[in-house]
């Protein structure tokens, strides 16, 4: 949920003041002047904070090399790094963060270093780079357990969960949230910023129920520890949840005592207040209220500070709008906005994959150097024989280690690579129809619904393998209706489906509407009078059938007809689908068939999947 990110800008990880290494000057009245600095932070003095954070920088820059002046001006910079996120300057945030983590690497102690590595991954997730935010945590994690600095795991893994939430990788993220669960403090800020991203990857994935529950766990939370700002956190979740259920007098009084409480906060977050009123435009959108809601999301805002997550939510608030006032130029438009942030998530996963799969080389082959130097430096106190020998042996191992791993990095890239490949065969496939609908229909009202829902579909699955049966049977009729409505009247469609099928069932998209559109547009090219197109689904042996059948000329005017002839004069279309095919076999013991008969009386096609047929990589 997009109010979750108000959870971490309104409760900004300001590290403790670390007193424990003052050199022979004393240190702490430059401590208690930074303490100062916080004091006006949170009562919203942004000036003043930032001109008594200049006069402790000042003192560091002059005596950076005293001992435990390195330590204070981590703490500055980390203090800046906060400084600049409420400033919407991310990334002078960031840079900020950086350099804390540089000063504190630089100490003996390092007792704030893996809490400079959680904000500086914060700022980059906000800012949409989730492989960076993710490797910052991941080096979290590694100097969490070489210091024996284990009270920030909990935030460590709850960050991480969050990343994983972003790009639509729930696996990895539960397995976070779940880690998470095990070691957080009941009754404390961690519990409560868990709780919040846990209801951000439950209304992710529209499970509702969920995500409420974990709502009502942060306001319980926050009431019982007097916790203001976090009670209204919860509030506009709750606003939000509501109004994505359709509960619209639940979701009127969260949002509006939401709206009311953070537009009234002096000082506020552009991004916070561009959010509450695109929550508030969606609710007036959904009451019928489209020029309210138009004004709400026409105000102003710098949206070069706003994150992409937000701005996310937006253009899909505007699509509804367009599509509600007939402005359908606009709702494409916003339509494929959020086609391209879709986009923009799989290329985050394709690179945390691969820079996942480098570090863990990295960190397998710099541990197998250092077991090199070590058996060298203990072959020196031994005879050269057996250090000969010794180093013989290790040479060996150490070959047999790396090429093993060298293999299963091997294999790792083979399954990333195919994943790609699958992708971009898939975008072959979707923008292909929606255009074809597009040029065709030159936007007369009588087919926009089943247009419309096309769009959807294509936006909506974009990026994805498997589509519930129920759908590809809904855009199969949707596009006989497009066609009947473009004059193919005489052309009688049917669809039949077996009781015994299921179908909430995943198959691979475009498994029938793929099949129902190349016939209207190849099978009666020539015109016909008693045109028909049948799609028949049934299901035997724990195989779902898919089977579209028409009356038309069929492929191949040169007087040949069966299956590789339908191949070879097949289209883009039908070359993608049996690829996709292909790939998914290759993950599947049992695998998947297509069937294309055709002759001159007409064309056949079969779709043979099991039930228990894997939809991803």
């Amino acid at each position: 949920m997009k109010s979750t990110l108000i959870a971490i800008i309104a409760v900004i990880s300001l590290s403790a003041c670390n007193r424990s290494s003052y050199s022979a000057r004393n240190l702490e009245p430059w401590y208690d002047i930074l303490k100062e600095c916080k004091e006006h932070y949170f009562r919203m003095e942004l000036d003043s904070s930032a001109l008594k954070c200049a006069l402790v920088e000042e003192f560091c820059i002059n005596n950076e090399l005293e001992q435990g002046v390195p330590a204070l001006h981590a703490e500055v910079e980390n203090f800046k790094g906060a400084l600049s996120q409420e400033m919407n300057n991310r990334e002078e945030s960031a840079q900020h963060y950086r350099n804390a983590y540089r000063f504190e690497m630089s100490t003996d102690k390092r007792l704030n270093v893996v809490r400079y590595c959680i904000n500086l991954a914060d700022v980059l997730r906000q800012m949409g780079r989730a492989p960076e935010a993710a490797q910052w945590l991941q080096r979290a994690v590694s100097l969490a357990d070489s210091l024996n600095l284990h009270d920030m795991d909990c935030a460590v893994m709850t960050q991480l969960g969050q990343v994983y939430t972003d790009i639509g990788n729930y696996h990895q993220s539960d397995k976070y949230f779940l880690k998470a669960e095990e070691i957080c403090p009941a009754g404390t800020v961690d519990e409560i910023f868990l709780a919040n991203a846990r209801c951000n990857s439950y209304y992710t994935r529209q499970e509702y129920p969920q995500a409420l529950e974990q709502s009502r766990r942060v306001a319980r939370i926050a009431k019982e520890t007097d916790d203001r700002m976090n009670q209204k956190i919860a509030e506009i979740n709750l606003g939000d949840l509501y109004l994505a259920m359709d509960n619209l007098d639940s979701a009127q009084v969260y949002i509006n005592s939401s709206m009311e409480f953070w537009n009234s906060t002096p000082g506020i977050d552009d991004a916070i207040l561009f959010y509450v009123n695109a929550l508030k435009a969606g609710l007036l959108i959904k009451q019928g209220h489209t020029g309210s809601a138009m004004q709400m999301l026409n105000k102003k805002y710098d949206r070069s500070r706003i994150g992409p997550i937000y701005l996310n939510f937006y253009n899909r608030l505007m699509m509804n709008l367009s599509t509600k006032t007939g402005d359908w130029k606009s709702a494409y438009e916003y339509g494929r906005k959020l086609y391209s942030y879709k986009d923009s998530l799989f290329k985050n996963t394709l690179e945390m994959n691969f820079s996942e799969a480098e570090a863990r080389f990295r960190r397998d082959t710099t541990l197998l150097h250092q077991q090199i130097r070590l058996e060298r430096q203990s072959r020196t106190i031994s005879k050269l024989h057996t250090g000969l020998m010794g180093l013989a042996v290790l040479a060996v191992f150490a070959a047999m280690i790396f090429h093993i791993r060298r293999k299963r990095m091997k294999l790792r890239y083979i399954e990333e690579l195919s994943m790609l490949r699958l992708e971009n065969l898939r975008k072959l496939i979707s923008p292909h129809s929606i255009f074809n609908a597009i040029y065709a229909t030159h936007m007369e009202s009588s087919i926009l619904m089943p247009l419309m829902r096309i769009l959807r579909s294509s936006v909506d699955y974009a990026g994805q393998i498997g589509i519930s049966l129920e759908k590809e049977i809904q855009n199969a009729n949707d596009i006989a209706l497009l066609r009947k409505s473009l004059g193919s009247n005489n052309i009688s469609f049917e669809t039949t489906v077996d009781a015994e099928v299921d179908v909430n069932h995943l198959v691979p998209i475009s498994s029938v509407s793929l099949f129902v559109e190349n016939a209207y547009k190849h099978a009666f090219a020539n015109g016909t009078d008693n045109g028909a197109v049948h799609v028949h689904i049934g299901c035997t042996n724990e195989v779902i059938h898919i089977e579209v059948s028409d009356n038309g000329c069929g492929f191949c005017t040169d007087g040949t007809s069966g299956r590789n002839e339908a191949f070879a004069c097949s289209g883009t279309g039908l070359r993608n689908f049996r690829h996709t095919l292909d790939i998914l076999n290759t993950f599947n013991e049992h695998k998947a068939s297509m069937e294309i008969r055709s002759s001159s009386s007409g064309t056949t096609v079969k779709v043979s999947i099991p039930n228990n047929y894997r939809m991803h990589i």
